[in-house]
């Protein structure tokens, strides 16, 4: 028997057998230490540091990339140049979700 179904209200009264029976079947809440917070904190400021880093990496290069200077492609394949395009397409691609995040 389904006490609540997405199309319907939620019921007057519960028994407790139910409820019971509901607060078996959910899932557990996730409870975190002091010290798993600030260990979550490390972590997620050290990834900032790294996006920061590449960030600024990526737009070095893409500078460079733009420049288009002629030792970047007079020893290269055409598919290499074609690579670096598309290299180029994908940091402006990358950059810009970053920004929107």
């Amino acid at each position: 028997m389904a006490l609540l179904n997405e199309f319907s209200l939620p019921p007057e009264a519960i028994s407790h057998k139910q409820l019971t029976s509901l607060l078996a079947g959910a899932p557990k809440e996730i409870v975190m230490t002091n010290e798993e917070t600030s260990l979550l904190s490390k972590e997620e400021e050290i990834f900032e540091e790294l996006i920061k880093n590449w960030s600024c990496l990526s737009k070095e290069l893409l500078a460079t990339l733009n420049k288009k200077p002629n030792c970047l492609f007079a020893n290269r394949e055409k598919k290499s140049i074609m690579a670096l395009g598309a290299l180029e397409a994908h940091l402006h691609l990358a950059l810009q979700a970053q920004k929107e995040s």
